[in-house]
């Protein structure tokens, strides 16, 4: 049975047991009927009646086949198309109020790595940055080759006739000191005469064979003129400290 067959007698089947006075049920059996009638009044009462009765019962006259039918899916619900020509139309139903979220699923595992996309274009030059901090100085070079001499310069101008030295215009001073004591030093010193004469050298020595511990030239001050120093260590009062000043008179 098909399912319009299916359709139509359900609803011969709703109309036969409309009943506005109350509800009527029949039981049937082959070869007679019991009947229970029960009937429900508009003041609420009930009255119920059952019959018995006997019949001989013979099958009908079989019905014409029914005609196939199908039924296809549409976007709005289904289509029933039958081989007699006959349609039906289902509608779906009004989409339902949307349910309550569902819980937060759990992390899925990391997919892999996309390929790398093309390059992208070069952006904008950005502004200039703040002047760093000065570097340390670095580490002095290697020499380089010595340059090539360069040419000779202009000769300079004659000097000035330099001053005649002779024998005769040396002379040695001596100065002699009596010993300061076997516990303290002596310093003697002898000088040139005049401030402009030249110091060409000096010398120490002593009465007796005591050690010379200093002996150099020295500007007796700064007008008076060059001369030469000697210190002795040691040297008793009954001894003597001598010092000598070679010097060049320029006038």
């Amino acid at each position: 049975m098909n399912k319009l067959l299916v359709a139509l007698m359900a609803a011969i089947i709703s109309l036969g047991c409309e009943n506005s006075g109350g509800t009527q049920s029949f039981v049937t059996s082959e070869g007679g009927s019991t009947g229970t009638s029960e009937v429900t009044g508009l003041g609420g009462q009930t009255s119920s009646t059952t019959s018995t009765e006997s019949c001989s019962c013979t099958d009908g006259t079989p019905g014409t086949d029914g005609s196939s039918c199908s039924v296809s899916q549409t976007t709005t619900g289904a289509a029933i198309s039958c081989e007699d020509g006959t349609t039906a139309t289902l509608t779906n139903g009004a989409i339902g109020a949307t349910g309550a979220r569902g819980e937060t699923g759990a992390v899925g595992a990391t997919g892999l790595t996309g390929a790398t996309g093309p390059a992208g274009e070069v952006g904008p030059q950005g502004p200039i940055g703040l002047t760093g901090a000065t570097g340390a100085v670095g580490a002095t070079g290697a020499t380089g080759s010595v340059g090539a001499t360069g040419p000779a310069g202009v000769d300079g101008a004659d000097g000035a006739d330099g001053t005649i030295v002779s024998r005769s215009s040396t002379y040695i001073n001596q100065v002699s000191k009596a010993g300061a004591g076997s516990t303290i030093g002596t310093i003697v010193e002898a000088g040139c005469n005049g401030s402009t004469d030249v110091l060409l050298g000096g010398g120490c020595g002593s009465s007796s064979a005591y050690a010379i511990t200093a002996s150099y030239p020295v500007l007796l001050s700064y007008s008076a003129p060059s001369g030469w120093r000697c210190n002795v260590y040691g040297v008793p009062a009954t001894f003597y400290v001598y010092a000598y000043a070679l010097c060049l008179t320029t006038s």
